[in-house]
């Protein structure tokens, strides 16, 4: 039979073989056998074939697989070294590429985690020991006020013990009294608003006590920032409160003993003053009659011994009035070179008498003009030229005005005295400054004084922001510098108080004189006649009320402590009822500055003390009287039209209602604000005064009043700063009103 040939071996043996060999038994033997070999190799390789593509398709999807696990795998390597960044940025992730490296790397931070971890465990244990061992109780509440946690501290405080306070509400424990719950009730709104706050509490503790807490509460928040509740911290201030509670009586007591010290002194300034006036006027009466020369001498030495006396009173009264805080600057453009040459030129005589040399020298750069206390420099330059006159027998007394440093607007000056007078130990010069402080008592019986007025002179120089020193050698002599800094007076100046020196002359004013005292009436009445007065007495403010509302006068003399109606009383009558504008002049026994700003918060214009010096009344009296005249002329100059309503036209675009009634409406501010104004000077309240001048402004300059625009202005600014006296402010304050109420006058006309 033929058999069926491998397609590969039958190409061949046609190829290569003839019919013998094809027809040989034992050669289609072994044709057969390679036919069979060919076959089996062609099924191992078609198996082999099938295999391998199996195998390639299997392996395709391996790798697939792999590769996006590989991707996969170096996606989070590199999230995580971002991660490791971000955490640490001292970590190179261009140096860390590999996981070994990262491995050791996470190792040695979870390390570091663990030491971080065990170092906050220690702390917290740490802090608990210290909250739990605290002097200062701590208490946790949850936001339903349960406690949640207490130290023990906050247990020895209270007087509970941890169990009685655990869960329970402490306000219900500790706190008494509704007005205390409900201020409690607010403590809790503010930790829910998330706000602290310290406050002070009055507690029951367990037994029953009384306590004070001091309590400081703030809101508790978890991680995430959600109110937990309050923390308190809790300390016993009992103890404290009660000294607070002695303290505060200590100091009522303080203040009312300096009150009747107060009271006191003006009492004895009051009845030592007024019979001292009558005797020192009488006095003065005499000196201008003509006496023997015995006589003569008798009044001068009564004269001095009565001068004497009142600068004692004064001592004393300055002294009181610097401990109470009553003592004030008044600053006034003066020239300070001829201030000193004036005391010179004062003390000059004495000197010659004692044949000593009294001189003075100023620095070429000193400037023209400052703005200071005057009165009390020249107090402070009497007090101590005077002291070396009277220690000084021989040789010299020089005082020097030096700058030290000059500034664009002040300049830092040394004023120094040097004497060569018995000097002083360099103990006592330590104590001089102490009152009633004498060397020993032979300077007293010798030379005399009360050891005043240098206490008297270091206060007023303090006063002022000085410094004062001294150098003293026992039978040498003695230096003394005062250091100022004294603000120059740049621009526009401002008006000096008138000399003595300056003619002035009030001859022919018609003065009403109201004192209940009799000698003081005839001491007043004399001297205003002396001056050339017309005087018309009073005996009491009733009188004089009565008297005025049938005559006028130029000028009021008004005492204080009257029967039946006072000074102040019969002021505050004349001005607000009668609404007079006559100048009234306090005159008073009492120095004290609570009595004068009562003077002129009553409508005062100035004030005189007992005894008074008729230089200074008569230039107060004439200051008052020129001032009055200049205001009667201003205003006679023809009934001036004292608004101009060109603002307001202009805004009601011909509208007349509305012109009628922005004037009816500052017409109703301006009468109900002036009184409160009055109040205000009454209380002496400066922001009030301020508060009130800044309201009714706009309006006085809407309504066109440019007579009084400045003045007000100034009168706002000047109680702001807090910085200028009473008196002053109230006569701009009487300026304002006279001008305010004699527009609405004119205004009403406008009005239908």
């Amino acid at each position: 039979m033929e058999t069926d040939l491998h397609n590969l071996l039958s190409r061949q043996i046609k190829k290569y073989l003839t019919e013998d060999f094809k027809n040989h038994p034992q050669f289609n033997n072994f044709i057969n056998a390679v036919n069979d070999s060919y076959k089996s190799f062609e099924r191992d390789k078609e198996l082999t074939d099938h295999a391998f593509r199996q195998s390639e398709k299997e392996y395709k999807e391996l790798f697939n697989d792999l590769k996006k696990e590989n991707e996969l795998k170096q996606e989070s390597i590199s999230s995580l070294y971002e991660s490791l960044s971000l955490l640490d940025s001292a970590f190179d992730t261009k140096k860390n590429k590999d996981l070994k490296e990262l491995s050791l790397y996470l190792a040695e931070q979870l390390k570091e985690r663990k030491r971080a971890q065990d170092n906050i465990k220690r702390q917290e244990e740490k802090y608990r020991n210290i909250i739990a061992n605290m002097n200062l109780g701590l208490i946790e509440v949850d936001n339903d006020e349960i406690v949640r946690y207490a130290n023990q501290s906050f247990c020895n405080v209270s007087g509970f013990e941890l169990d009685e306070i655990i869960g329970k509400n402490p306000s219900q424990l500790f706190v008494q009294g509704e007005a205390n719950l409900e201020f409690i009730q607010e403590q809790i709104e503010l930790r829910e608003k998330g706000i602290s706050s310290v406050y002070q509490l009055p507690i029951k503790n367990k037994r029953g006590e009384l306590r004070w807490w001091a309590i400081s509460g703030a809101p508790n928040y978890d991680d995430h920032g959600n109110l937990l509740g309050s923390i308190g911290i809790h300390l016993d201030i009992t103890d404290q409160k009660k000294l607070e509670e002695d303290l505060k009586q200590e100091k009522s007591k303080a203040i009312e003993a300096s009150k009747a010290k107060e009271v006191f002194l003006a009492n004895m300034s009051h009845e030592i003053r007024t019979p001292l006036n009558a005797i020192i006027g009488f006095l003065r009466e005499l000196k201008r009659l003509d006496l023997t020369t015995t006589q003569s001498q008798f009044v001068e030495n009564s004269f001095n011994a009565a001068q004497h006396l009142l600068s004692i009173i004064n001592n004393i009264l300055d002294i009181s009035k610097i401990e109470s805080g009553e003592m004030s600057l008044d600053n006034t453009v003066f020239s300070l070179k001829e201030c000193i040459s004036n005391i010179i030129s004062i003390l000059q005589p004495k000197a010659r008498q004692k044949k000593i040399l009294l001189k003075a020298k100023f620095s070429d750069d000193l400037f023209s003009e400052f703005k200071a206390d005057a009165l009390k420099i020249k107090q402070i330059l009497y007090n101590i030229i005077g002291n070396s006159l009277k220690f000084t027998n021989v040789g010299e007394i020089c005082l020097e005005c030096n700058v030290r440093k000059d500034f664009p607007d002040h300049q830092n000056l040394e004023i120094r005295i040097t004497d060569t007078g018995i000097g002083m130990s360099e103990e006592y010069v330590k104590q001089i400054f102490k009152k009633f402080n004498q060397e020993d008592s032979s300077i007293s019986r010798k030379y005399g004084g009360t050891g005043l007025g240098m206490a008297i002179t270091r206060e007023l120089i303090y006063l002022m922001k000085g410094e004062i020193k001294i150098k003293s050698k026992k039978n040498v002599g003695t230096e003394i510098s005062i250091f100022l800094d004294m603000t120059k007076s740049i621009g526009k100046s401002e008006s000096k108080n008138i000399e003595v020196k300056e003619h002035i002359s009030i001859e022919g004013t018609r003065v009403l004189l109201v004192e209940d005292n009799e000698l003081n009436q005839l001491v007043a009445e004399n001297s205003l006649t002396h001056f050339g007065c017309e005087v018309t007495k009073a005996d009491n403010g009733k009188i004089a009320v009565d008297i005025l509302l049938k005559e006028q006068f130029d000028i009021i003399l008004m005492d204080i402590q009257m029967p039946e109606l006072d000074g102040i009383e019969a002021t505050k009558i004349l001005r607000k009822d009668f609404r007079l504008t006559t100048p009234i002049i306090a005159l008073t026994a009492n120095a004290f500055k609570t009595e004068i700003d009562n003077c002129i918060a009553a409508g005062m214009n100035s004030y005189i003390t007992k005894p008074f010096d008729e230089d200074e009344l008569l230039k107060i009296i004439y200051k008052n009287i020129k001032m009055q005249n200049t205001s009667k002329t201003n205003n006679s100059e023809e009934e001036k039209i004292l608004y101009d309503l060109k603002n307001i036209q202009a805004l009601s675009r011909g509208n007349d209602d509305f012109i009628q009634k922005m004037l009816s409406i500052f017409i109703t501010q301006t009468q109900e604000t002036i009184p409160m104004v009055e109040k205000a000077f009454e209380e002496k309240n400066y922001a009030e005064i301020a508060r009130l001048i800044h309201r009714i402004k706009p309006s006085i300059e809407g309504v066109g009043i440019y007579s009084i625009k400045e003045t007000v202005k100034d009168l706002e600014v000047k109680s702001k700063e807090q910085q200028t006296d009473f008196p002053e402010l109230y006569t701009m304050f009487l300026e304002v009103k006279e001008t305010l109420f004699k527009t609405i006058k004119q205004l009403e006309r406008e009005i239908r």
